[in-house]
């Protein structure tokens, strides 16, 4: 996240390094997987005009929450059609139905019931997502 458009006035509290485990299906990128108490921090901190979270996103049921609570409106902006992707790479149906309940639950649900807006690359897809 950024928190200040001017480089001389960042700390370490500007960018936090969060806990991160390697995406398996790009491995030049990392997925945060614990918020930390430097994300905290910063949501509970200062006053934000907009939060925006890229999904798909473990921290985004945290974000959502605590933006909710502060009364800081959310952007959600969905980058991956999970129902077709997670359908197409998983053999085994008992590990499909696991990640989709999960996915719905820390991101599906929580952009459904608290983001201020959604946003997908086509008004059929976030349709289909969102339901």
């Amino acid at each position: 996240f950024a928190t200040t458009q001017r480089p001389e006035l960042e700390t370490s509290w500007d960018h936090p390094r969060l806990p991160s485990v390697v995406n398996p299906w790009n491995v030049k990128n990392r997925m945060a997987y614990n918020s930390g108490a430097r994300l905290a921090w910063q949501l509970g901190s200062r006053q934000w005009d907009v939060v925006h979270v890229v999904f798909p996103s473990l921290i985004g049921a945290f974000v959502i929450a605590v933006c909710g609570w502060r009364r800081i409106p959310v952007y959600c902006s969905h980058h991956v059609d999970m129902d077709f992707y997670a359908a197409r790479y998983t053999r085994f149906k008992l590990v499909l139905s696991f990640g989709m309940f999960m996915y719905n639950l820390l991101a599906r649900w929580p952009c459904e019931r608290g983001a201020s807006v959604n946003a997908a690359p086509t008004l059929k897809f976030l349709h289909n997502h969102m339901r």
